[in-house]
């Protein structure tokens, strides 16, 4: 066992560079650092949602699908309810118009099992290519007779297949 006459003074040795020590602050602090110019990002391109193709949407959707299923999710036969209503609206306009608060609008439902909704800043999708990306949540987040989740594009802009 150490004894106390050696363990102070190590402890001291170890600790007291630290106690000692004044730390630099302000700007003088960050003067001798130079900081590279950073470059200027490209200009974004347009991109015309309205008449994307599900493979247009899957290019923009680097997050794709993402499953959130659990027993309160839509039963897979009330998911096929929703994507044939989707499915005659096909060449359609799906729009979402809510700039407040949740930024989602609910575009479609099954009675009062599944719903379809658009989410993030104002766009419009073909309501056919929604249908497309609400299968592709069906197809790779079925959990038993249960799926549920986001198609997520790059931006804020998704499509939420939830129970109503």
């Amino acid at each position: 066992m150490l004894s106390t006459t050696f363990l102070v003074p190590l402890l001291f040795m170890l600790f007291a560079p630290l106690a000692l020590t004044k730390p630099v602050s302000g700007p003088a602090a960050l003067q001798d650092f130079d900081l590279p110019d950073l470059p200027d990002l490209p200009e974004p391109t347009s991109f015309d949602l309205a008449n994307a193709t599900a493979l247009e949407l899957h290019k923009r959707a680097p997050l794709g699908v993402k499953c959130e299923t659990t027993r309160a999710s839509p039963r897979l036969h009330e998911i096929d309810n929703v994507v044939r209503k989707l499915q005659r609206r096909r060449n359609e306009n799906c729009h979402n118009n809510n700039a407040l608060g949740s930024l989602c609008r609910k575009i479609e439902n099954s009675g009062n099992h599944a719903a379809v909704s658009m989410c993030g800043h104002i766009f419009t999708v073909k309501c056919g290519e929604i249908a497309n990306a609400v299968m592709k949540i069906k197809n790779q987040c079925k959990w038993g007779a249960y799926a549920g989740g986001r198609f997520q594009f790059r931006d804020d802009r998704g499509i939420a297949l939830h129970k109503k």
